[in-house]
């Protein structure tokens, strides 16, 4: 049996404890693959603001930050992500909505 090869990515975001079989994680990922971010091991930093949690990711070589996500109690989600570019302009955010029932960690609202 073969198996796929998980990106550096990818390692980082299970590193970090994300549960990437969640919704949440999996528009994660494929935004910040589309962003060319493959390569890129990232770290995480996770916190509340009021009830919202948020979740900013910065890579770890580049020091550049690169995600961002703000989640409400009730599930509505902002995501934004950039790709990296290393002459020192740093492209546009995309941003996108979506709606959890769960955590970047898995865990249920």
């Amino acid at each position: 049996m073969f198996r796929k090869k998980r990106c550096a990515l990818e390692r980082s975001l299970r590193t970090v404890g994300v549960d990437l079989s969640k919704p949440l994680a999996k528009a994660i990922l494929e935004m910040m693959v589309d962003n060319e971010l493959s390569d890129c091991s990232l770290t995480l930093e996770a916190g509340k603001i009021d009830d919202d949690f948020t979740y900013d990711f910065d890579t770890e070589d580049l020091e550049e930050w690169v995600c961002s996500i703000i989640l409400e109690t009730d599930g509505d989600c902002l995501i934004s992500v950039r790709g990296v570019n290393k002459s020192g302009n740093p492209p546009e955010w995309d941003n996108v909505e979506i709606s959890s029932n769960h955590d970047l960690f898995g865990k249920p609202l």
